[in-house]
């Protein structure tokens, strides 16, 4: 498909009741966070400012602090209520495309009733003892990039075929198109976004090619190692580079159409993590990190 018009540096004007300082996100649990966050550190510009997140609406609400009780919180437990939980598989490597020398690489979420052959990293329990070093903060401390996402327990240890439930989870990656379908009909006045939602969770920028192909084999010897039990490589982070960032091209991309070349990670381990609650994120200023402001669970 064509790459995606280069687009303007700055953020495009929204009416007065959304902002760009606000989120409506899922989180990975802090278990699965270290080499995500490793490779954050590296090549996404955005690191300081976003936490690891998969976007559900972006913008959202202006101000959502000042409005919690009287009016979003209400809204998203009436919502969450009906969605049952359900757990996503980080399951591929893809890639957008902004212009020909610009793309944000990203891990895509897979039906989680894949076979090995199809997947990317089958889930394993969450090995204890690990060093958060990597992560260095909180998950809300931290900074993720712009692209278009609570926490919750440790990755699962089982797969669940797609016809099966378990007592707390339903495995189904199409759950989280409902639950982002379920949230835009709800909160419909967010709709500066029109195009379609693509989750992913986002881990940096490349701009040849090559750097793109290269980014991509890091991302799959890094997350293998990973799931395999061995410590997460660190390096210096560059997010201090290129102070400017272009929050129009990395911030609305949930809703971009991705590159066909993505990847299957390959192997016999997942990465997958469920999803359990919905988060609030917002920020005073363009470059503050983001913060919970909230989060409601989804229904049993």
């Amino acid at each position: 498909m064509p790459p995606r018009p280069r687009q303007n540096p700055h953020p495009p004007a929204l009416p007065s009741h959304l902002s760009y300082k606000s989120a409506l996100v899922l989180l990975p649990p802090a278990s699965i966070t270290p080499p995500i966050q490793s490779l954050r550190r590296v090549h996404d510009r955005n690191f300081r400012r976003w936490p690891p997140h998969i976007n559900l609406i972006y913008p959202f609400l202006a101000q959502p602090s000042a409005q919690l009780e009287s009016n979003i919180l209400p809204r998203l437990q009436k919502t969450a209520q009906c969605i049952p939980r359900f757990t996503v598989n980080l399951s591929k490597i893809s890639h957008f495309r902004h212009g020909p020398k610009s793309a944000t690489i990203y891990l895509a979420t897979g039906d989680a009733s894949q076979s090995s052959s199809n997947a990317c990293f089958h889930a394993i329990p969450a090995i204890s003892g690990r060093n958060d070093a990597v992560t260095g903060n909180k998950v809300e401390d931290q900074a993720q990039a712009q692209i278009s996402t609570c926490s919750g327990p440790e990755i699962h240890p089982q797969t669940i075929p797609s016809n099966q439930k378990s007592d707390e989870n339903t495995r189904d990656e199409n759950g989280i198109h409902a639950l982002q379908a379920a949230l835009q009909t709800e909160f419909a006045e967010c709709d500066a976004d029109k195009r379609p939602f693509t989750p992913h969770l986002s881990l940096g920028q490349a701009k040849a090619e090559s750097s793109v192909t290269d980014f991509e084999k890091e991302v799959e010897r890094v997350i293998r190692r990973f799931v395999s039990g061995y410590s997460v490589d660190t390096a210096p982070d560059r997010s201090e580079q290129n102070a400017e960032e272009s929050e129009n091209i990395v911030g609305t991309a949930s809703h971009a159409q991705p590159d066909t070349s993505s990847d299957d990670l390959g192997g016999s381990r997942e990465l997958q993590f469920p999803i359990e609650r919905i988060c609030v994120l917002e920020r005073s200023g363009f470059d503050d990190p983001f913060r919970v402001v909230a989060d409601v669970p989804l229904g049993n």
